[in-house]
């Protein structure tokens, strides 16, 4: 499992340092957000956030970037009629689910060091 923990880790990090390139490279002013940009926004920022935690608190940022994206993809789908396109959005699942696998791989160690 280490090794899928790192590839959450560093794909997370990946995923969280291109946002943060194309937010930067697009010159986003969140106060300019308007209509379905502010929600879909908060859902990504939540995912990404997510991410970042993967870190210290696999269960809580797995939760946080899958939620965030489920979240993100509901309100793309209800806005549009449609699901984001691209290769990108997809990928950003990843992180969050392997986390999620790493803690319930780890969770039954983890109980049983605690009975002891």
């Amino acid at each position: 499992m280490t090794v899928v923990r790192w590839i959450a880790r560093i794909m997370g990090l990946l995923i969280v340092g291109l946002f943060l390139l194309f937010m930067m490279g697009e010159g986003l002013n969140p106060l300019r957000l308007n209509g379905i940009e502010l929600p879909m926004s908060g859902a990504l920022f939540l995912a990404l956030a997510g991410m970042l935690l993967l870190w210290w608190w696999e269960l809580l940022g797995g939760v946080m970037a899958v939620a965030g994206m489920i979240a993100f993809y509901s309100i793309n789908f209800v806005a549009s009629g449609r699901l984001p396109g691209g290769p990108v959005f997809p990928l950003c699942f990843v992180p969050g689910v392997l986390g999620l696998v790493c803690w319930w791989h780890e969770r039954p160690k983890a109980i049983s060091q605690s009975h002891e």
